[in-house]
């Protein structure tokens, strides 16, 4: 065995150097002479680490050969103790300094019991470092940066293990020198775009945050603190505490956290797949220091590292905490080390985290305790650092009492990324922190009881206990953010299964950046896409214009190409234009409730759909909001191959809207150049484009020269009213009537009334609306621009609404429906659609009192001339469109190719047997069939009893029809 070697700086080292060199160096670097034997794998620790990081580098900016050497000359040891089939001994993880107590036991029995111990572990700890030297192989034409890097870590592992010479054996400074070097393996690929994209999302993160979604989340956690665990006792309460945020991609769940940090302690780590080091794959960049901790292959329980990870943060973050004497500076620290975008800041955090991974792997050697109770190694990690950080945040009550009450202020803790670590990782984070909600209840009654002493002592009253309450934050951006949602059942704890569960949040940022539309100078400025990109999620502004489309669709897909076979896909696809809602159902049948589960999973985590609320059994509901930047990119999938629209796609709601979806695509699809162009920004405008209604209409319906003329007339109509009421117009030949629209969405509410201006803000979202299921006399509303698109629209837009009316739709299933059903229609005054109010501005009439025209649809009756009639009491017209099979009607479907599926689903879902209008007991509320009976009471009493029976045999059926 080799002596102990001096620590460098003494009289000894060049003689160490030359030792060293001779003895490890000279027979790897001279070919010509038989080495001595090693073991293979320090025979490859000595390739990689000496000669590339030493002979290589160790002259110009590494450290100095004697200060390495003063670290690995027990390399040598590990030879002589190792062979063919043994791997070198662990770390002595007892408190020793003495190298000798390692091999010299009091029995021969233990010694091999102890031997066999350490190789065994040795294969779970050291061999994983080995093995992953060959990363550090750095090529001269590497990347500077990457070289850096590597150089920084060295340094800084060198520095620290010369500050603990003096309690670290020769074997536990080896360990730690390789282990730390993992944060660098992964190799930096040079790419251009990286730097710029850094920079660019940088940016984006140090924009004003947009929208309330910090606030409604501290209110949320006080709200969840307050409700499920004040007063409650372990059984009744959730397992620990903390919020899942689940919610789909680019929906500022980061960015929601980063704002808080302004207002509340924040702690927050990123925890990305290994390999992950590009902006590319996710904004902000992982924490290196920490993500290699938790990667690596260690023979140390799940639950042990947890506590590891959590105490070094904490002692950590307390000690720089401690060095700050003001409160302020205090947080502003806090602030800093999540200062993203900022590279002082940012090296800061670095060098934080690297300080983090020091102090865990410290106390990895150091070891655990042996008690054997279930919460001994958290107990024996983790009630220090936590009592040291809890008084320094307790030093910060005045900043933070904006979001916490003065008595207990709430630390947030948050792991994004936090499915990267795995299942079993993650499930030991849980259990550390329901032991660390304990901890809380500990000190809490420790201060109480603390508070009756004093008082007991000298009568006077304390100040009141300070308890930091510590809420962990679980989030995730990747495509199995959903797996943080999870029936307790599955949870591996026995009391996180018995436990209350923890609400979802799913609240977060969209339509936030409405607020910073511009004015539209003109209506014709719809088409730019930077006016569409402000709907929806913050996503979509973050996003190159060069690639802004591409982006959208493969967003959309969660792939870059388009499966037919896939109904995720084609769920979403139809979703993103439809306004289509997944309703999941309750089923005995654990394969069927399996599968709905997968598919909502899916799509939130790969399709852009929207979690809308998750239950306490943790099933998702998800929705489709207007997203008008999801909506083009499902029409260039359609468009250029439109056979891709799946008749299996769910489509339970299809059928209101599928013959007024295609219309203003098959306008754009009849031009050549859009047809032959591959250029998805240029095809994008192209769809953005306004549609002049006559247009859609020939589209839509075939009329005779009688019924054309009526209606046009009813259009031309309302464009010269437009201009008698505006003076600019007067005179103007290309005042026509607009439709702007990609997509439906649902109104959650009836209307009697509605205002020009949501009109106009429908029509610049290019959203049409499908109404309430039970809105009297329509199914959905479709906003009409009526004036120049090339005309001022005045100062703020604030001429836009009195340009604004309508034209609404009603679909009908009957079998069998002649002109006396579709005139029962047109003496309904809410047939033409809910009267216009203006909201804003003076009191004025609007365009319109209702809408232009109503387009009655009966699709399951015989095709038939379509005809044109004045609803009662109103300017309106009813169109009455009969069948749907031949190409008499819909011309629409004809130009994108798609008559045939189309029509396909329609008969397949109009031939499901429904017997429920006639299996239903009657509503005793319901006020449209009080007002019916009123109304006809008289009748039924004064006809004689056959006639009363028929007349209540007619009722019924109208109701069917109506249903149907």
């Amino acid at each position: 065995m080799l002596p102990p070697r001096p620590p460098p700086g003494s009289p000894h080292d060049d003689q160490l150097q030359a030792d060293v060199y001779q003895m490890v160096l000279s027979p790897l670097l001279h070919k010509d002479k038989d080495p001595p034997r090693y073991h293979p794998i320090i025979q490859s620790a000595y390739d990689t680490l000496i000669q590339t990081l030493v002979a290589r580098d160790g002259s110009r900016s590494l450290p100095s050969l004697k200060v390495l050497a003063y670290c690995v000359d027990n390399l040598q040891r590990f030879s002589e103790l190792a062979d063919e089939s043994e791997r070198p001994l662990t770390p002595s993880r007892n408190n020793t300094n003495s190298a000798d107590a390692l091999v010299f036991a009091d029995t021969p029995r233990s010694t091999e019991a102890k031997s066999k111990a350490r190789i065994l572990a040795t294969k779970h700890v050291l061999v994983p470092h080995f093995q992953h030297l060959s990363g550090f192989s750095y090529k001269e034409d590497s990347p500077e940066a990457a070289r850096a890097e590597a150089q920084a870590v060295i340094r800084n592992a060198m520095a620290h293990i010369l500050k603990k010479h003096s309690s670290l054996s020769y074997d536990e400074r080896l360990c730690y020198l390789v282990s730390s070097l993992l944060p660098v393996i992964a190799k930096v690929q040079h790419d251009a775009m990286e730097q710029p994209l850094r920079q660019h999302l940088a940016h984006g993160l140090r924009q004003p945050f947009m929208g309330d979604a910090e606030r409604r989340f501290a209110a949320f956690t006080t709200a969840v603190n307050d409700r499920l665990f004040r007063g409650k006792q372990p059984g009744e309460r959730p397992y620990f505490k903390g919020t899942v945020i689940v919610q789909s991609s680019g929906t500022s769940k980061t960015r929601l956290l980063l704002q808080l940090g302004r207002n509340a302690p924040l702690l927050y780590v990123c925890i990305r797949e290994s390999g992950a080091d590009s902006a590319r794959n996710g904004y902000p960049l992982g924490d290196q220091p920490i993500m290699s901790l938790t990667s690596e292959k260690t023979s140390n329980s799940y639950d042990e590292r947890a506590a590891l990870l959590f105490a070094a943060w904490f002692s950590t973050l307390a000690d720089r905490l401690q060095e700050r004497n003001l409160p302020v500076d205090k947080f502003a620290y806090l602030v800093q080390l999540n200062d993203f975008g900022d590279s002082e800041h940012e090296s800061e955090r670095l060098a934080f985290f690297q300080a983090v991974n020091e102090t865990a792997r410290e106390s990895t050697i150091l070891g655990v305790s042996d008690d054997s109770e279930p919460d001994a190694v958290f107990k024996h990690h983790l009630d220090a650092p936590l009592q040291r950080l809890s008084n320094q945040i307790s030093l910060m009550q005045q900043r933070t009492a904006s979001t916490a009450s003065q008595a207990e202020p709430m630390v947030y803790v948050a792991i994004d990324e936090c499915v990267s670590v795995g299942p079993d990782f993650l499930d030991s984070i849980r259990r550390a922190w329901a032991y660390i909600g304990d901890f809380e209840d500990r000190q809490r009654e420790r201060a109480l009881q603390h508070s009756a002493k004093t008082i007991n002592q000298d009568g006077a009253t304390p100040p009141a206990p300070t308890v930091v309450r510590f809420w962990l934050v679980l989030l995730s951006t990747n495509s199995t953010a959903t797996a943080l949602v999870r029936p307790q059942r599955e949870f591996s704890s026995s009391r996180h299964q018995v436990a209350v569960p923890l609400p979802t949040f799913v609240g977060v940022s969209f339509d936030v950046f409405r607020c910073q539309l511009p004015y539209l100078a003109r209506a014709s400025d719809i088409q730019d896409t930077a006016h569409m990109k402000k709907y929806g999620r913050p996503f979509w502004v973050s996003l190159f214009r060069k690639t802004f489309w591409s982006t959208a669709r493969v967003k959309l897909l969660g792939t870059a190409t388009f499966s037919r076979a896939n109904r995720n896909m084609c769920f979403s696809v139809l979703a993103s234009r439809l306004a289509l809602q997944y309703m999941p159902t309750r089923s005995a049948d654990l394969v069927s409730f399996g599968e709905q589960n997968t598919f909502a999973r899916d799509a939130v985590d790969k399709h852009m759909r929207i979690l809308d609320s998750v239950d306490q059994d943790a099933v998702l509901h998800i929705t489709s909001p207007s997203e008008p930047v999801l909506a083009i990119a499902a029409a260039l999938v359609m468009l250029p191959t439109p056979s891709v629209i799946n008749e299996e796609a769910s489509a339970a709601n299809l059928c209101h809207a599928f013959c007024s979806w295609p219309l203003g695509d098959a306008e754009k699809q009849r031009s050549p150049v859009f047809r032959s162009s591959e250029d998805a920004e240029h095809k994008a405008r192209c769809l953005l484009q306004p549609v002049r209604l006559d247009s859609i209409l020939d589209s839509m319906v075939k009329l005779d020269a009688s019924s054309q003329a009526t209606v046009l007339n009813r259009i031309n109509k309302v464009c010269d009213q437009l201009r008698d009421r505006h003076p600019t117009y007067s005179g103007n030949d290309d005042v026509h009537a607009w439709t702007h629209f990609t997509h439906f969405d649902h109104l959650k509410v009836q209307v009697k009334e509605i205002s020009p201006e949501f009109l106009w803000y429908c029509w610049k979202r290019g959203v049409a609306i499908q109404t309430e299921h039970k809105q009297p006399g329509i199914d959905g509303i479709i906003p009409v621009f009526v004036g120049d698109l090339s005309q001022s629209l005045g100062d703020r837009e604030e001429r836009a609404a009195d340009h604004m009316t309508f034209i609404a739709w009603e679909a009908k299933n009957r079998i069998k429906a002649g002109p006396s059903e579709a005139d029962a229609d047109v003496r309904k005054l809410s047939h033409a659609g809910p009267k216009l109010v203006h909201e804003q501005g003076p009191p004025r009439p609007s365009l319109t009192e209702r809408g232009l025209l109503t387009l009655l649809m009966d699709l399951d009756i015989k095709e038939n001339p379509a005809r044109v009639k004045l609803i009662d009491n109103t300017d309106s017209l009813q169109v009455w469109v009969r069948g749907l099979g031949q190409s008499h009607n819909y011309s629409c479907l004809d130009t994108l190719q798609i008559r045939e599926v189309v029509v396909a689903l329609h008969h397949t879902i109009a031939a499901r047997t429904d017997l429920e209008t006639y299996n239903r007991i009657p509503d005793p509320m319901d006020l449209a069939t009080f007002n019916a009976l009123v109304v006809d009471h008289a009748q039924v009493n004064a006809a004689p009893p056959a006639a009363a029976s028929a007349w209540v045999q007619e009722k019924v059926e109208e109701q069917a029809m109506d249903t149907e």
